[in-house]
This record gives structure tokens, sequence and C-alpha cells, in this order.
């Protein structure tokens, strides 16, 4: 380009008392649309987190030559205590975005929540007992439950319900109208060795659970048939998403049915989301399940052994056999001796 010519293209460019060219946004304008666009658009944080009010921090801000890159950190508006989740925006000064991308998602803190679920349950226990006492009604014993493994929640009617699991691996999502009368929706969490074996070719993952609805305190026998599907959600550890081999379909949730054994559920997994959802219409037994890789030779994949090549075998060589010495008669020699 001549001189002239840069001449002409800087005459061309307009310019705020500022400093900054007209038709270009700020860095400030740049990171007010970043939270703009992550609060109208959540589908990319999953369905544990596109639905309920979330809160999102500027963690960084840079300027480049072309473009203005922001960091945000998103989280529940309520009731989270953990790491937020991270994504990054790189928008062009001219004002389109140009790339999102999500870098983590928020990571609830367990402990904390085992122990508020505990002191939940417990407190949800003594009500029961006490009512049931006060009315002088026992008939029976109520199934045992581990106060600090398991969550308790309240679902009615008219209202949709969201359950996130103490352990921070499982959502339960119910439309409203899913039970016809209020009734309490635990979650427990299954030992590897608790659920029934699963059928050939799977092999079970850590996530395995129980989902329970109850009513007066005390569990409905058997799978519960619900009156609209709800969406189960596992959210997926590193260790789960290598063993998958790259293959969101290695990756199946099944549900236990008494009588009918285990059935696949039509799962949707998201490894940029770290999730494996499927719908159900009943509750019971839950686990994720892995594929095992299968094996089969045909056509030209049919090994061919090769010929062994035989060894010279040593012949032994029998003994010589000694013939035996005769013995000869002695003879006696006389010698004369002349003069």
């Amino acid at each position: 380009m001549s001189e002239e010519e840069g001449k002409k293209d800087d005459e061309q460019l307009e310019f705020t008392p500022q400093g900054e060219a007209l038709g270009y946004i700020s860095l400030d304008q740049a990171r007010v649309r970043a939270i703009e666009h992550a609060r109208d658009n959540r589908e990319i944080y999953g369905p544990r987190y596109s639905q309920g009010e979330m809160v999102w921090e500027v963690l960084s801000q840079e300027e480049s030559e072309d473009y203005h890159d922001i960091r945000l950190s998103f989280r529940p508006a309520a009731e989270f205590s953990g790491n937020p989740g991270v994504e990054q925006f790189t928008i062009d000064k001219t004002g389109p975005i140009t790339l999102r991308q999500l870098l983590s998602q928020p990571k609830p803190d367990t402990r904390l929540k085992a122990i508020l679920a505990g002191l939940g349950l417990v407190t949800v226990i003594v009500a029961i007992v006490g009512g049931l006492a006060g009315a002088g009604v026992f008939s029976g014993s109520s199934p045992a439950i581990d106060e600090a493994s398991s969550n308790i929640v309240t679902v009615t009617p008219d209202t949709p319900v969201i359950m996130d699991s103490f352990d921070g691996l499982v959502t339960v999502q119910m439309p409203a109208g899913t039970v016809d009368e209020p009734m309490l929706l635990r979650y427990q969490p299954l030992t590897l060795n608790q659920p029934p074996r699963l059928p050939d070719g799977f092999e079970t993952t850590a996530s395995n659970f129980d989902l329970a609805l109850s009513e007066e305190g005390e569990t409905v026998s058997g799978p519960v048939a619900l009156n609209t599907p709800i969406t189960v959600t596992v959210n997926l550890t590193g260790e789960v998403i290598a063993s998958t081999e790259g293959r969101e379909t290695n990756l199946v949730i099944q549900h236990y049915k008494d009588g009918g054994g285990w059935e696949e559920l039509a799962t949707t997994v998201d490894f940029g989301a770290s999730t494996a959802s499927a719908q159900v219409d009943s509750l019971s037994l839950f686990a994720l399940t892995l594929r095992k890789p299968v094996f089969s030779l045909t056509g030209t994949d049919t090994p061919v052994l090769p010929t062994p090549t035989p060894r010279p075998v040593a012949t032994a060589t029998p003994p010589r056999r000694r013939r035996p010495r005769r013995n000869l008669p002695q003879r006696r020699y006389q010698y004369l001796l002349q003069p």
C-alpha cells in the first residue's frame, strides 16, 4: 500500500474524543454483551443449570488488536456452595460474538450438601414419627434409610421440581402434574454390589442409585408409575468419559423393573456438558452402564497361524557290543641251548 492510500484510510476513519474508532465497541460494552448473551442462551449449561436463576461475574477481560476476550463465572443464584463454572467469549470489536466455549461446569461442595441433607432428613423423620406416635398408628416398620447419604424433597401436583443429589451425580426434573397428591421423592446412591446383575454385554459404573416416592413417611412398594415422564440426568466423571473411548453410544442409563429385569433407556449423552440423560415413567433402581467391547473375527480378519517348522530329532546310537574274549590255552615253550 502506498503512503497516499494509507493517509486516505486514516482520513476515512472517525474517532471519538476518547480516541476510539467509531463503529467499534469498547471493552465495557463487550463485557455487557457477553453477560447478556449468556443470560439469554443457557442451553450450553445442560439441563441442570439451564432452567433456574443464575449469577454471572467477570473473571478477566483483555483487549487485542481486533477482539475482546471475556471470561465469566456462572453459578446458581441461591443455595449453592462450591466452585462456579467458567466460560469464555471472544467478541469482534465490531460487535459480533465470534466464539463462546464452556471451560468448566459448577462443582457443588458435596460435603456441605451431605450435612444439610442429613439434617433435613432427620427433621422429616422426627416429624413423621412424632405424628404417627401421637395418632397411635404403627402398622409395620419403615424401610431403613441412611440419613447421611440420601435426599428427600417434597413433590406437589401443581409445581415442577428439580432435585440435585447431595453427591452432585444426579439431577431429577419432574414437571407439574407428575403426581396426583403431595409425596416425598427420595434419592439414595447404591454401591457397586447392590444393583441386580446387569445383562450380558454391560458393566456398571459408580453411578447406581434408587429413586422412590413415599406418602406419609412410608415408601410405596415396587416401581411407582408416574402421570408424565420425568428426566433423569447423570453427571459424568472424567474416568467414565475416558472409558467410552470417545463413543457416546457406549453409555446407557438402565432402569430396573420387578419381574422384567433391566430395561435400556433412550440415553442422550453430551460429552461437552459431561451429562447423560434419559426419560422414564416409573421409579425404582437406576444404573449408568457401559457397553463392553465386542470383538468378532470375520472374513479376512480370521487369524492365520504360522506352520511350525519341524525340528530334527536326535536318534540315539545303540552302544557297540563288545565281542567276548576267548580264553586260549597257554602253551609252554622250551628252548634248548646248544654249546
